[in-house]
């Protein structure tokens, strides 16, 4: 579209239909014949061309933790993120492609001291959900013991991150219904969970405050789902029937402002800082591609937790840290 800046001038810019295309040139204007683009298609232009659709499509698969984990490694240059894994994908071999991970998410539970001495809760109320006193409570620590008839557990589901803990293989994949964030999740399936016990992520996290059910292909099975910082466990499907029942779980005292602080190995290459909320919280994400971490926490009052040499998957771990008090 042709545009006009100044009616006396006849200064125009841009395409005039088919007639000619509008330009300046060292501050001359001019104007030559409109031509179609050439556009041969040829096998290196389409594969590059299908290289960086690959890379955006890559990108925007990304959680917000993983886009900010490549916001941290351009620190300094030109550019954006977004710029940083396009560039490596473009760069990378097919092989390399291949072998390519996204950036490892996690959150760091900052507490003071070790975790406090076990709570047992027990199910003789057969209700469908029970409520803890003590809170927060540890991601991966809760443990339900059923009575001699009732609940067959599959999995437990920790919804502040998303982490499914199956402990009863399943025959199938699992598939699960959740919302996250306003999202509404209908059997998305739990890759390779078939015939495995262990641990498993949902693609979005947290999870909401919603109904979550959790299937073997097609089939319900009994979940517990766990949420740590409410100190809340809500049966998926079977409710306890059976009064010996009880579910067993760690809490601990938060330490707020406490700092992360993840570099690169021997260097002052911040890949990561974040400071723990009043539940001592604090999410994390570490690129898998650069190489190993010195990770410190840091709080006022507590000895400094350090450490070294960590992969990225270390340094993203979902774990609970305890940190010393000074003088104790």
């Amino acid at each position: 579209m042709v545009k006009v800046t100044n009616i006396f001038g006849d200064e125009y810019s841009g395409q005039a239909g088919k007639a000619g295309v509008f330009a300046k040139w060292k501050g001359r204007q001019y104007r030559r014949k409109y031509v179609i683009p050439s556009n041969p298609k040829t096998t290196k232009q389409t594969s590059v061309r299908n290289s960086f659709k690959a890379a955006v499509t890559l990108y925007h698969a990304f959680g917000s933790l993983q886009r900010r984990a490549y916001d941290y490694m351009v620190a300094g240059k030109v550019m954006s993120g977004f710029n940083m894994i396009v560039s490596r994908w473009q760069k990378m071999t097919a092989a390399e492609r291949t072998e390519y991970m996204a950036p490892f998410e996690g959150i760091k539970q900052i507490g003071a001291g070790e975790k406090d001495e076990g709570t047992t809760i027990s199910t003789v109320e057969e209700l469908a959900t029970y409520s803890a006193d003590e809170k927060p409570d540890v991601i991966g620590d809760t443990v339900f013991t059923p009575g001699t008839t009732g609940v067959d557990l599959t999995a437990y589901i920790e919804k502040d991150r998303g982490m499914i803990r199956i402990v009863s293989a399943p025959t199938n994949n699992l598939k699960i219904d959740y919302g996250s964030g306003g999202r509404v999740i209908t059997g998305e399936t739990i890759a390779d969970s078939a015939g495995e016990t262990g641990t498993f992520y949902t693609e979005f996290w947290p999870l909401d405050e919603t109904d979550i059910h959790i299937y073997d292909d097609e089939t319900e099975v009994d979940g517990l789902a766990i949420d740590n910082i409410n100190g809340k466990f809500n049966f998926t499907d079977t409710t306890p029937a059976n009064e010996s029942g009880s579910i067993d779980f760690n809490s601990y005292t938060p330490v707020q402002d406490a700092k992360l602080e993840s570099k690169k190995v021997d260097t002052n290459f911040i890949t990561w800082r974040d400071y723990s909320d009043d539940n001592g919280v604090i999410t994390i994400a570490q690129t898998a591609e650069d190489g190993n971490r010195d990770v410190s926490i840091v709080a006022s009052g507590h000895e400094d937790d350090i450490s070294p040499n960590v992969s990225p998957n270390a340094a993203a771990a979902t774990e609970y840290i305890g940190l010393e008090v000074i003088g104790e």
